[in-house]
């Protein structure tokens, strides 16, 4: 008889991915005696966030203007760091909001991502999708109801932040419905080898510098890399779809041939297209 084998020891996702939760909390600072300067916090490194609810706050930055926070608004940093942030004495009545902090190394680079695109003062606007989670965060908190289980905490704080970027993206296009209708233009044409930005722009009746313009503004990035990125996204679609050759994959993926789709894919996946369709499973971001 064989010797059993051992038990298979359980999958540990790398440390760096899980989030954790410093503390999360909702108060009511009636005057100028909140305030916070964060290069003198001796905390432990931690990602904040602090939406306000009534009344005013402010957020300053080093080198940077004040920054009001009215109802809607939150600020977003780490801590310790570089700005100040408290009661606004233009606020007419208690400044109320909700905080969390969250630890981690993804949470670190998740602010970088946000801050680069949005800045660190978000504007969420009265009605958001972030306060009844956050609501719901600070109850569960202060109630000691949530998951003990890191994987499980860190789920549902990538829930958040998830959320908040969701928030962020659909203000940010509402802002910009023409940049809609140049997402909706490129997802329907984006297969075609002969669309190209400069098509997309007289589409739109715009110049390729005003289009380049608006949609960096709305998406955070090109519209040509956008393209370029959506074109990669529909071929990993057609590659684990279709068992036609490559150069029937590139064509309808909107690549002038197989050889220029290889070269996109593997500089920006790291893997070639045959590799990727011949290992089942895997997944490219």
């Amino acid at each position: 008889m064989g010797t059993k084998p051992p038990p298979l020891a359980p999958l540990r996702p790398p440390q760096e991915l899980l989030l954790g939760l410093g503390s999360a909390g909702h108060e009511v600072r009636p005057d100028e005696s909140y305030g916070f300067d964060c290069r003198q916090r001796q905390d432990a490194q931690h990602l904040c966030l602090q939406l306000t609810l009534a009344g005013c706050g402010f957020y300053t930055a080093r080198r940077s203007r004040r920054r009001l926070l009215p109802a809607g608004a939150a600020f977003l940093d780490w801590i310790p760091g570089p700005f100040c942030y408290g009661y606004a004495p233009e606020s007419t009545e208690p400044y109320e909001f909700f905080y969390v902090t969250i630890t981690g190394p993804w949470a670190r680079r998740w602010l970088r991502f946000v801050q680069r695109h949005y800045g660190p003062v978000l504007n969420l606007g009265s009605e958001n999708a972030v306060a009844p989670l956050l609501d719901n965060l600070v109850r569960d908190h202060l109630r000691g109801q949530l998951p003990r289980d890191p994987f499980l905490l860190s789920s549902r704080l990538y829930a958040f932040l998830m959320t908040v970027t969701e928030v962020l993206s659909r203000a940010r296009l509402e802002t910009a419905p023409r940049v809609e209708e140049a997402l909706d233009l490129i997802h329907q044409q984006a297969h075609d080898p002969a669309f190209h930005i400069g098509r997309l722009a007289r589409q739109l009746g715009w110049s390729r510098e005003h289009l380049t313009r608006r949609f960096q503004a709305a998406t955070g990035t090109s519209p040509g890399g956008y393209l370029a990125r959506y074109r990669l996204d529909l071929a990993a679609r057609h590659l684990r779809q279709d068992a036609g050759k490559l150069e029937h994959v590139a064509r309808i993926s909107g690549f002038r041939g197989a050889n220029y789709l290889c070269r996109a894919f593997r500089q920006r996946f790291g893997i070639t297209p045959a590799r990727f369709r011949a290992t089942p499973g895997m997944v490219v971001t």
